[in-house]
């Protein structure tokens, strides 16, 4: 083998070596190019997931039909109709309360009533004693109001729903009292509640628990 042949030789093989780094070096830069990096490729992941779980939604809340309880509450008519009436299952019923000037316990009383259905008709007197005696209150169940409505007696700081239950029961008895000024009772709120007992009175001087709190 004459040393042209082998310079030619050398040659080719240089050439080839050459071009096959060369080819090398840009392979992986060409793949790489196409190729996203880990973190490109979860956010274009998320923004995938993103867009079809919100075009999920839309569909959803198109095509479901709205529920009672939504449609009630964005409902302009029944919000009116909450806010206008009260007491559709109760009836309103008018007691008249005889108290002393400046009682404010006997007034939070009939704010209280006002507040859970009843109409009052607030009545100054000069001399509740002479009350109590004439609608036949004992002396041991006296408290600083009488009321009167349905024709019994309603003493002191007694709760509504005991005057409704009067009222809806109409026993044989003069009425209910409640004794005292309890601290907690109805009108006569307070850092504490104090346990008391609403009690219903006759003619015969009979006495017994009608509730107690």
């Amino acid at each position: 083998m004459t040393n042209k042949t082998v310079y030619l030789i050398l040659t080719l093989l240089l050439t080839l070596s050459v071009v096959f780094w060369i080819w090398m070096f840009q392979s992986p830069q060409s793949s790489n190019s196409d190729l996203q990096s880990p973190e490109t490729a979860l956010q274009s992941a998320d923004t995938v997931s993103g867009a079809l779980g919100s075009a999920t939604e839309d569909h959803n809340s198109a095509s479901e039909p709205a529920s009672p309880d939504h449609a009630a509450s964005n409902s302009p008519e029944r919000a009116d109709t909450d806010n206008n009436i009260q007491y559709a299952d109760e009836e309103i019923l008018e007691i008249t309360m005889y108290r002393g000037q400046g009682c404010q316990c006997c007034v939070r009383w009939a704010d209280y009533l006002e507040e859970n259905g009843f109409k009052v008709t607030d009545a100054l007197v000069d001399d509740l004693i002479e009350v109590k005696v004439e609608r036949q209150v004992p002396s041991e169940l006296a408290s600083c109001h009488t009321a009167v409505i349905d024709g019994y007696v309603v003493e002191g700081h007694v709760p509504s729903d005991e005057i409704r239950k009067l009222v809806e029961e109409q026993p044989d008895a003069i009425g209910i009292s409640v004794p005292g000024m309890p601290v907690g009772s109805p009108g006569m709120e307070g850092m504490i509640s104090e346990s008391y007992s609403v009690i219903l009175f006759d003619e015969a001087g009979n006495w017994r628990v009608y509730a107690r709190y």
